[in-house]
């Protein structure tokens, strides 16, 4: 099953760091919104769908409903795959996913970096860096742009995507900056000094892109919910500012990517954020070849060394605690787009293996998705 958010007024979801400290700087908007925010409209439109009773479930007296559903900090019995968009053009859905940090622009042309051959010493001892090809002054991150699936498609198959195959930011929605002031609804005043100033954001839809989606993959409904679910669109309020959302429940139709790397040496390269507590999976180790230092885990039964990582500034999570009301603790998670260098002894169960697993914690929400790779020749 997958919910299907579209977009009926302008969304607010506020980035992680606090009102009250940050002066005169306006607040950004997070998009696409923070995974918590939109599992949890899923579970209150699940919720509302049974008609129950809000006030019950928090008290802890609803247990079927809590196990299926779970809390802030875990999924219950559903399985949540990671948020995405998806755009329709002439008449043709597809899927967009964020463009791997190895790749870079340079003018209108692009590179990919690629594991450096001389060993660099650095804090984490002497190690290979990613680092692109040699002449290569001016190259910048691509950034604010999502990639489109015929570029997963030329990664896919090693090759690098055309400047096609990036969307930007700005041809998927306009930022409006909006002015408030906080409330003291004892008095029926505004509070003294508590200006305040937010972005939202607007999707272009109707312009170059007929409609902008966001979609929720979920397994787990159980069937009577998931049919009455399916039979009505809802409506929902969502993030900042509870503005409305409306929302289809359907089948999943997410294609998959079928192409399977099946050489030793390629690329982990995560389609969601994942929360790591550090840039290094918990089952890798340091250990040295050759007086290099590498980093070296399983998974499964498969055995897979790191040689390199690069990723752009870690994404912060935080977001709203209803059971306790009070905001979760910020967490650092390494981004959508981050991109590993590995060797790993069987290529052909690790691809099988990584369409389920999922690095790092809170995997039940999506987070620590990854493909494997072949390494670009460019």
């Amino acid at each position: 099953m997958q919910f299907v958010f579209s977009q009926l007024d302008s969304w607010c979801f506020r980035e992680a760091r606090p009102m009250g400290a940050l002066g005169g700087t306006a607040i950004e908007t997070l998009f696409p919104p923070p995974v918590s925010t939109l599992v949890g409209a899923c579970r209150t439109l699940m919720g509302d769908s049974q008609h129950i009773n809000w006030r019950d479930f928090a008290a802890g007296k609803l247990p079927e409903m809590s196990a299926l559903l779970g809390n802030g900090s875990h999924t219950g019995e559903l399985q949540f795959d990671y948020p995405y968009l998806r755009v329709k053009q002439h008449g043709i859905w597809q899927r967009l996913y964020p463009v791997p940090a190895l790749l870079a622009r340079e003018d209108k042309r692009l590179l990919a970096m690629a594991l450096g051959n001389e060993p660099v010493l650095c804090d984490l001892g002497l190690v290979r860096l990613p680092e692109l090809a040699k002449g290569v002054f001016a190259a910048k991150p691509i950034e604010n742009s999502w990639l489109t699936e015929q570029g997963l498609a030329c990664l896919m198959a090693g090759k690098l995507p055309k400047l096609e195959h990036f969307i930007a930011v700005e041809q998927l929605m306009q930022r409006e900056v909006r002015l408030g002031i906080a409330r003291d609804n004892s008095k029926a005043t505004v509070q003294k000094g508590a200006l305040y100033q937010t972005e939202h954001v607007r999707l272009k839809e109707q312009a170059e892109f007929e409609q902008i989606e966001l979609v929720v993959p979920v397994t787990g409904i159980p069937e009577p919910i998931a049919q009455l679910l399916i039979q009505q669109s809802w409506q929902v309020r969502l993030g900042g500012e509870g503005r409305l959302a409306h929302v289809m429940v359907e089948h999943d139709t997410t294609r998959h990517e079928t192409r399977q790397h099946t050489a030793s040496t390629g690329i982990l390269y995560f389609t969601s954020p994942a929360d790591l507590q550090h840039w290094l999976p918990a089952q890798f180790a340091a250990i040295q070849t050759d007086g290099v230092t590498q980093w070296q885990g399983k998974l499964g039964d498969v055995t897979v060394t790191i040689e390199a990582f690069c990723a752009a500034k870690a994404v912060k999570l935080g977001g709203w605690d209803s059971a306790l009301r009070q905001p979760k603790p910020v967490k650092a998670l390494v981004p959508a787009g981050a991109c590993y260098f590995v060797q790993c002894t069987q290529p052909d169960k690790l691809t099988e293996l990584l369409k389920q697993y999922r690095f790092g914690e809170q995997a039940g929400f999506g987070l620590g998705a990854c493909l494997y790779l072949p390494r670009i020749n460019a």
